[in-house]
């Protein structure tokens, strides 16, 4: 509660009260304003020169990894852009297989709307290692691994056993590739209607 003048006769009168005692004028409501804590404040612009300092990083390092990369590439003689962009084509296209491999186990599973693919590994050799959920035959969702092979073949765990143990023995045990599986969902390769 503080004091404050009444309007009317200017004497004082507590801020909680709805007329003034004196002269019964109605009693102008006053917001009384809080002081912010030095420390509050000092928090609150530290914070602010910490966030502006955290985006010019981030922008420098950015900027630093385009220079670099645009110095690497001027260094590169003619054939090695060649090969670099071959390499990029065939990687291009491995994905594009392993995003093709991901829709064919859709259209194999029992209820191709329950398909979930959860994981797709392309391998370096082209290979892709899956793993999804999908309905069986009784209508229970379970989980489902799969091997496409570089050349093509693909081999399902409920399918075929001994070749999938082969299969993802050789490609998935071995560490590296690129995981594709938000990719091939973002890009809709699992989308009937496109």
């Amino acid at each position: 509660m503080a004091l404050i003048k009444c309007g009317e006769c200017g004497r004082e009168v507590s801020s909680t009260a709805k007329t003034c005692p004196q002269c019964g004028a109605k009693v102008a409501k006053v917001k009384v304003k809080k002081q912010v804590s030095p420390l509050v404040a000092l928090f609150v612009v530290a914070m602010g020169v910490f966030i502006v300092y955290g985006v010019m990083k981030g922008n420098q390092q950015q900027e630093d990894k385009q220079s670099a990369e645009a110095a690497r590439v001027a260094a590169l003689t003619p054939e090695q852009r060649t090969q670099e962009a071959a390499d990029h084509a065939k990687r291009d296209s491995q994905i594009t297989a392993g995003a093709r491999g991901a829709l064919v186990l859709k259209h194999a599973a029992k209820d191709p709307e329950a398909f979930e693919l959860r994981s797709a590994v392309v391998k370096h050799d082209g290979a892709t290692c899956y793993n999804y959920r999908a309905k069986n035959s009784y209508g229970a969702v379970m989980p489902g691994w799969a091997v496409l092979s570089p050349k093509g073949r693909m081999y399902v765990k409920e399918q075929d056993e001994d070749g999938f143990a082969r299969a993802w023995n050789k490609e998935c045990t071995v560490a590296g590739g690129d995981e594709v599986a938000e990719t091939v969902k973002r890009l809709g390769f699992l989308d009937d209607s496109k």
